[in-house]
């Protein structure tokens, strides 16, 4: 006996590139073990944000308010990676991001835009 699932969705979708604000300008951030964080301009919740590690180590990013500090419970991304986030439609602020590393540093690039 077959029990459906109703949980799946099956459908076809069109996936669209991420549109860029600002022509692509975005924020770069010299990550080390001391949090430091940069304003992500135009940046509004429901948006979705590139972040990219173009570094050696991996590191640990958190969005919020002009006083965030990132921690290692943040958000990890590899060195080499460039991931796709969106910003959570909660309310709260989320303009600016900071980042961290457990050792070394690297720099951190974010990006804002939106999606399909």
């Amino acid at each position: 006996m077959t029990t459906k699932n109703p949980k799946i969705s099956l459908e076809y979708r069109l996936n669209l590139p991420l549109s860029l604000r600002g022509g692509g300008a975005g924020v770069s951030v010299e990550a080390s073990t001391t949090a430091s964080a940069g304003q992500l301009l135009g940046c509004k919740p429901g948006d979705q944000i590139t972040a990219h590690n173009d570094g050696f180590v991996t590191m640990w990013f958190l969005l919020g308010g002009p006083s965030v500090r990132s921690g290692l419970n943040g958000t990890p991304v590899n060195p080499g990676d460039k991931e796709v986030f969106t910003v959570e439609d909660d309310g709260n602020d989320y303009s600016y991001v900071s980042v961290i590393t457990r050792t070394g540093t690297t720099l951190a690039t974010f990006n804002v835009g939106t999606g399909p």
